[in-house]
This record gives structure tokens, C-alpha cells and sequence, in this order.
């Protein structure tokens, strides 16, 4: 089978599943199947129509201004930002992510002038 074709039966299955998000029945459907088992992240970005690789978040490659966005850009290199909103969908709750960041940037800043203090 070619990765196309293995690529239109995952599709079929994942439309044909109650729940899109049960990634342990896709993980058992590949491995019945001798597919290529992807991780939860890849799975997630798989659902989402987005199996390619992840876009570099300008986030990154900016002066982190306090704590706030360093964790933002560790949570986004370890793929864990992919986890939250895959709870924001599942949840269609918010994951705060945002506040959080920006109040640790404020509890936490970066780059205080001595004269401020």
C-alpha cells in the first residue's frame, strides 16, 4: 500500500470514529493495519489537517520580555502548546494559556532598568 493510500484509509476511519480525539482506537487501528503509528501530537496536528511539519511561531525568535514567554516558547518547542488546543477543541473551554503568560510576564519581567528600582 502507498502512503497515499494509507493515508485516505487513516482519513476514512477518523470521519467513520465517534469521537475524532480517541487517539488510542486510531493507535489500534494502525497497529491492526501495520500503519505507521503516529505520537498524540502528531495525531492532533494529523485531525486538524495539518499533517506537515509545525510553522515556526514568531514567538520564538523574539526577546522573551519575562517568564511568561520563555514558557510560552518551551511549551511551543515541546509541542505541548499542540495539547492545549487540542483541550480548547475537545473542551470548547479556553485553556488560559494567554493570561497565563502575560501575568508571569508581569510577576516575572525581564530587563528591569536599575533606575526603576
Amino acid at each position: 500500500m502507498t502512503s497515499q493510500q494509507e493515508h485516505e484509509v487513516k482519513v476514512a476511519f477518523i470521519s467513520n470514529m465517534p469521537n475524532k480525539y480517541d487517539y488510542l482506537s486510531f493507535k489500534e487501528f494502525c497497529i491492526s493495519n501495520s500503519f505507521e503509528v503516529m505520537t498524540f501530537l502528531q495525531y492532533a496536528s494529523y485531525i486538524d489537517g495539518e499533517d506537515k511539519p509545525h510553522k515556526p511561531n514568531p514567538l520564538v525568535f523574539e526577546e522573551s520580555r519575562g517568564l511568561g514567554d520563555t514558557v510560552a516558547k518551551i511549551t511551543h518547542a515541546t509541542g505541548l502548546d499542540k495539547l492545549a488546543q487540542l483541550y480548547t477543541q475537545v473542551t470548547g473551554k479556553p485553556c488560559g494559556c494567554t493570561s497565563r503568560q502575560e501575568a508571569l510576564n508581569k510577576l516575572v519581567p525581564y530587563g528591569i532598568k536599575e533606575d526603576n528600582i
